[in-house]
């Protein structure tokens, strides 16, 4: 008797670690499938990015916006005057798949680069904002047009042109 109570307590001991090893198992399985859904979340929008570069003299700077995924996106500017009411969101259109967009950037005398983000409206309707400096986050914007936004005109000098990208990936991971 002593026996059978003794092999029923190693019984459970062993179905308690198995059942913590499976709830392990369970949790490590539930936590990568939340990193593999968050990774095809951002897989269009890891391929889209902005930057500026050294424009034409004296005071140009060219921007620079990239879609190296295989979908279209649109795509909005928020350029800050110092609280100037031209401040606010601009819209670039939908960028193409596989396209750099340059654009010259009149800047005025010593006046810092007013662009501070990128609005990205992903293929699933998503959109994100993408900082100077690589940050990216979903946006809590609505993804239809911000309230403050400003079609991008040739009256206003800014004529973007669109070059074919050597490298594409796709963004259907």
């Amino acid at each position: 008797m002593v026996i059978a109570a003794l092999v029923a307590a190693a019984g459970l001991g062993i179905q308690a670690v198995s059942s913590i090893k499976s709830n392990a198992l369970a949790d490590d399985q539930l936590s990568q499938s939340e990193k593999q859904q968050r990774e095809k979340e951002r897989s269009q929008i890891a391929l889209i990015n902005f930057w500026g570069e050294a424009g034409r003299w004296p005071v140009d700077d060219l921007l620079v916006v990239v879609n190296r995924s295989l979908d279209p996106a649109h795509i909005w500017i928020y350029l800050d005057f110092n609280g100037h009411p031209d401040s606010g969101y601009y819209s670039l259109g939908v960028l193409p798949p596989c396209k750099r967009l340059e654009m010259d950037f009149p800047q005025k005398g010593a006046a810092p680069w007013p662009i501070r983000k990128l609005l990205v409206v992903d293929s699933t309707g998503r959109a994100w904002v993408r900082t100077p400096g690589g940050r990216l986050n979903e946006s809590t914007a609505p993804t239809t047009v911000p309230e403050t936004v400003t079609e991008m005109r040739p009256s206003r000098g800014l004529i973007p042109t669109l070059v074919d990208l050597d490298q594409c990936a796709s963004s259907s991971g």
